[in-house]
């Protein structure tokens, strides 16, 4: 597979408008146009919720520097995990759910699973000699995403309920509302792709131009 995807190079004669780099899929400053762009046609243009996609980039940053105060206070015997039970009670305990939010082995274990699924779909990608696109990205997306809530949770442990409603259901309707902004992009629209203009949030996307 390694030697197969290596083979896959740009043509160094041909402009190709598609491909992208890995460092740019991060923090989404490309999209990719799905089909002709012409006026009497439906346009398809690929580039997913923004708010979601850097949010999930935002995420990563946050869990490492997390992660890195963590690290300090165990070096300084400062007691943040639960106490009483065994490493195996942590991982596989019946009530592993309920003492989630008392045990940082626990949450160190999961945060780092999401970190590396994030870093194993995405970092090959930077050594390799194939031409790329944005969709090669969405393996490592996913586990982006999962890291927003498995933060918000974090912070919101030890919030009252209706407070941690409030903060779920806001981010949940920024979502939403981006989302529903963004969504002729998915679903197709005709036309002029001028009249998309609000939608170029950064320069760097070709819907206009």
């Amino acid at each position: 597979m390694w030697t197969s995807n290596n083979a896959l190079v740009p043509d160094p004669d041909k402009e190709d408008i598609l491909s992208s780099n890995p460092p740019e899929w991060p923090v989404l400053a490309v999209g990719l146009r799905m089909c002709s762009w012409a006026d009497d046609v439906v346009k398809f243009y690929l580039l997913g919720n923004p708010v979601v996609w850097w949010s999930g980039t935002a995420s990563l940053g946050v869990f490492l520097s997390l992660l890195a105060v963590y690290v300090v206070r165990i070096q300084r015997k400062i007691r943040d995990l639960s106490q009483g039970r065994s490493a195996h009670d942590w991982l596989w305990g019946d009530r592993v759910v309920e003492e989630y939010g008392n045990s940082l082995r626990v949450w160190i274990l999961v945060g780092m699973n999401l970190f590396f699924g994030w870093a194993l779909h995405y970092l090959p990608f930077g050594i390799m000699g194939r031409v790329t696109y944005l969709h090669h990205y969405f393996p490592a997306l996913y586990f982006s995403i999962l890291m927003v809530p498995f933060l918000l949770d974090h912070f919101t442990l030890r919030s009252r309920p209706n407070v941690k409603n409030i903060v779920f259901g806001t981010a949940f309707s920024i979502v939403f509302a981006v989302y529903w902004y963004f969504a002729p992009l998915a679903f197709g629209f005709t036309g002029s792709a001028s009249e998309m203009s609000g939608r170029r949030w950064l320069q760097s996307w070709n819907l206009v131009d």
